[in-house]
């Protein structure tokens, strides 16, 4: 960002040349053409939503799990293997096993949780320093 605004303020403001600019941050013609063309840099922007012709008919399914078990104890709520289970036992899902179910859909509506751990342990001491203090 700093670098974009850098860019515009030269190219714009002082009046430096798109040649040097490009030659300076060892960028594309293509690239400082975005940069003039735009404040601030546009970001990804998928032009459609990708299709998702196995699990499409079952997102309301698993919607309306995912919505109740907003309000289920934490030990009765789904996994994504239980959701797979009941999408494939009552609603007769044949796509692909858990794994595809939830990176396509759960984890977009469930909160994250962090992976460090919650308690740490104490560092063991190393070999080398254990035949020193001998």
């Amino acid at each position: 960002m700093e670098m974009w605004t850098e860019i515009r303020c030269k190219v714009l403001v002082e009046g430096a040349s798109k040649r040097s600019i490009r030659r300076d941050y060892r960028i594309s013609a293509r690239t400082l053409e975005k940069i003039l063309a735009n404040a601030q840099p546009p970001g990804y922007r998928q032009r459609i939503t990708r299709p998702k012709p196995m699990l499409g008919q079952f997102l309301p399914v698993i919607n309306e799990i995912l919505e109740a078990d907003k309000t289920a104890p934490l030990k009765q709520r789904h996994t994504a293997k239980r959701i797979y289970e009941r999408l494939r036992d009552e609603y007769g899902y044949t796509g692909a096993p858990p794994r595809s179910v939830q990176q396509s859909h759960v984890p977009s509506t469930t909160p994250r949780r962090s992976s460090s751990p919650s308690r740490t342990l104490p560092a063991r001491p190393s070999s080398t320093s254990a035949r020193q203090q001998l």
